[in-house]
């Protein structure tokens, strides 16, 4: 799979981590950084950087960074920091074609605000699981 920011400044290619599978996280961090919860697929093997030009890596938290592109401010990464920098959280929105897929799950729905709801029957997890 391929995509990557709004101006080009970043380019990434990388596998899924098996079926489409989308997660949503409605954490306040994650709706603040995207002005609405983050919809990602995960990319167990990371990605390849071919254009890393404006990629800047945030520290969020101590448990997390999100990497942006710095010229556009397209969200487009969430790892954990120091674990296996290989497992990325990719934004669905940054990739050229998205496949079929379904929400695998809701987490961090004790965050969620009133004004907007989803209709899946996917499960909804208090925080992280």
């Amino acid at each position: 799979m391929k995509g990557g920011c709004l101006c080009g400044a970043v380019r990434y290619e990388g596998e899924l981590a098996g079926a489409a599978l989308i997660s949503v996280c409605h954490c306040s961090m994650c709706r603040r950084w995207g002005s609405g919860p983050l919809m990602s697929f995960h990319f167990d093997q990371g990605v390849t950087l071919v254009e890393a030009q404006g990629l800047r890596w945030y520290a969020a938290s101590s448990v997390a960074e999100r990497g942006f592109c710095q010229h556009c401010g397209s969200s487009l990464f969430w790892r954990q920091r120091g674990k296996d920098d290989n497992d990325w959280a990719v934004s669905i929105g940054t990739l050229d074609v998205t496949p079929k897929a379904a929400i695998e799950q809701h987490i961090f729905v004790d965050d969620q605000p009133d004004y907007y709801c989803f209709a899946d029957k996917a499960p909804r997890l208090i925080g992280t699981g």
